[in-house]
């Protein structure tokens, strides 16, 4: 039968009703094909990935298979949470330590479709319902933060929240070489105060360098400009935008037409987001085979399907390949609402940051999975040299183009 659990300050549902801030689901009955065949969850396959999740995290490789195929799981249900509940979402975090697997935060009690989805999963999760600002809420804050201290001169800054959006962290550059007087630091915390309700805890930090560093028909293969035959960026992923079909890369790569490994046909810039939703942009081609799959090593199991898209889970693992590296690598996401300013003096918004230092000049663009889910298109890495990824669950939105998964 299906479990429930109660820890203090933790309750069950009761009569349809949550009585207290917070309930606790433990499921043990059902199944991930259970999920799957009601269209909610893609199906599982970790066996490919779990070598190089294994060696990035330390663990054995069962071990790995294991703990791929539930964090896939659960980025899709926090996927379908976000999407379901757009006004009430709040964050996720995946755990796998203990008795609790994952914590999903709302503003309020989710729809029925997302508690229904919760009891569909083998997992234990762990559901808040008394989140101070949804996920939609604290990502207008941010980008309204980074205008205004753009505004009051801050042009190096990184945003980012807590996972349960209770913390807001914010660091800002000085620049230690400029003539004019700095910001100081009591101003920082003045406008970052503002944009935040008053129970949000806001953690300013001056630090030396901060912002994003760019690291300038099928995923994760070279491209190279066609007019100078200059190598550039990596493929995300095989994209379709209205009639036309190409592909997905970082915004800030070249607007020009592109050649890529594997493909005789060109690829020419259509459009490109630079901004609140990323750094992303596609780029269509009349080449007739399309493939669901991306490049993930030069030898052995070199391919990976494609079958569904997400947006990324604080704690949970992923994986990223480039055109500078001859293996996939693999690390875990560090902050899913994260801010920074690129080279240009944009704020770029709606990113997620990584705990991985594996990426190069080269690699922008490049595919950000985990198991046969697509997660992000590589953007770069912060001043702290951690990659940083747009999410492709913005890419319809922003390019009204959408990922192809077959």
């Amino acid at each position: 039968m299906r479990g429930h659990a109660m820890h203090p300050r933790k309750w069950i549902i009761g009569f349809g009703m949550i009585t207290t801030l917070a309930l606790l689901i433990a499921v043990t009955n059902s199944s991930v094909e259970q999920a799957v065949a009601q269209g909610q969850f893609g199906t599982v396959d970790s066996s490919h990935a779990a070598p190089w999740n294994a060696e990035s995290i330390a663990i054995s490789i069962p071990e790995a298979e294991l703990q791929a195929g539930g964090q896939e799981d659960f980025m899709l249900l926090a996927s379908l949470a976000e999407e379901a509940s757009p006004v009430t979402f709040a964050g996720a975090e995946w755990l796998d330590s203990g008795e609790i697997q994952g914590k999903l935060w709302f503003t309020e009690v989710p729809p029925q479709k997302v508690l229904d989805a919760i009891h569909s999963l083998p997992l234990r999760v762990e559901v808040y319902t008394n989140a101070l600002q949804s996920r939609s809420d604290v990502q207008q804050r941010l980008e309204s933060l980074s205008a205004a201290l753009l505004e009051v001169g801050v042009t190096g800054f990184e945003l980012s929240t807590s996972p349960s959006l209770d913390v807001v962290y914010v660091h800002y550059e000085s620049d230690f070489n400029s003539q004019a007087a700095p910001t100081s630091h009591d101003t920082v915390r003045a406008v970052a105060s503002l944009h935040f309700p008053q129970n949000v805890k806001v953690e300013v930090q001056e630090v030396r360098s901060a912002g994003l560093s760019e690291q300038a028909i099928r995923g994760g293969m070279a491209m190279t400009q066609t007019s100078t035959g200059t190598a550039t960026c990596t493929s995300g992923f095989t994209a379709f935008r209205g009639g036309q079909w190409g592909l997905l890369t970082a915004g800030h790569c070249p607007n020009a037409t592109h050649q890529i490994v594997g493909s005789t046909y060109g690829f020419s810039f259509v459009t490109e987001h630079v901004g609140s939703y990323g750094d992303a942009q596609f780029h269509a081609s009349t080449d007739p085979t399309r493939l669901n799959s991306i490049k993930i090593a030069n030898s052995g199991p070199t391919y990976r399907t494609i079958t569904s898209t997400a947006y990324p889970v604080a704690g949970a693992s992923i994986c990223n390949f480039g055109r500078t590296r001859p293996n996939a690598a693999c690390t875990t996401v560090a902050a899913v609402n994260v801010c920074l300013t690129n080279s240009s003096g944009v704020a770029v918004c709606r990113l997620a940051r990584t705990n991985g230092t594996f990426t190069n000049i080269g690699d922008s663009g490049g595919p950000w999975y985990l198991n046969n889910t697509a997660i992000g298109i590589h953007a770069g890495e912060n001043s702290a040299g951690f990659a940083v990824f747009s999410q492709v669950g913005h890419v319809k939105a922003i390019l009204s183009a959408e990922v192809h998964i077959g």
